[in-house]
């Protein structure tokens, strides 16, 4: 007997990422939403995701992350010529950047230096820029 249930395509699995994670910021579960949103994002990038991921990281008290989500999502909508997309991300960053927390690392040499926030490579990393992160406890790696 041939199988008639066919794979799921990754926009469908996006949607119903997408829908679940809106699900979960409803009842307040906003680390389990954003973590639905952002696999949703990953499948089938859009920038009403973007909008709504942005949304989750504020609400769950993730300035940082908030703030480059909407930025990400104004660069977005820009593009896609959604003026009001971009003005609401746009209003969001205003409101957000002055509330996000900054880290500035001194290095005193920095020639050829790898530098991770949180398991993340820091690309161009500039000795005494300024960092936005998140509130809470933070691990730096220099090699």
């Amino acid at each position: 007997m041939a199988n008639s249930a066919r794979a799921q395509s990754p926009r469908d699995k996006a949607e119903e990422l997408f829908q679940q994670g809106r699900k979960l910021i409803q009842e307040g579960q906003f680390a389990a939403g954003c973590e639905k949103l952002a696999a949703s994002q990953e499948l089938d990038p859009a920038t009403g995701t973007l909008l709504n991921l942005a949304e989750c990281y504020e609400k769950a008290g993730h300035p940082a992350q908030a703030l480059r989500t909407y930025e990400r999502a104004k660069e977005s909508a820009e593009r896609q010529g959604r003026a009001d997309w971009a003005k609401f991300a746009g209003d969001r960053v205003t409101a957000i950047a002055p509330h996000v927390p900054r880290a500035r690392l001194h290095v005193d040499k920095g020639a050829g230096l790898a530098v991770e926030l949180d398991g993340k490579a820091l690309g161009n990393f500039v000795s005494g820029g300024e960092l936005r992160v998140d509130p809470g406890p933070h691990r730096v790696v220099l090699r």
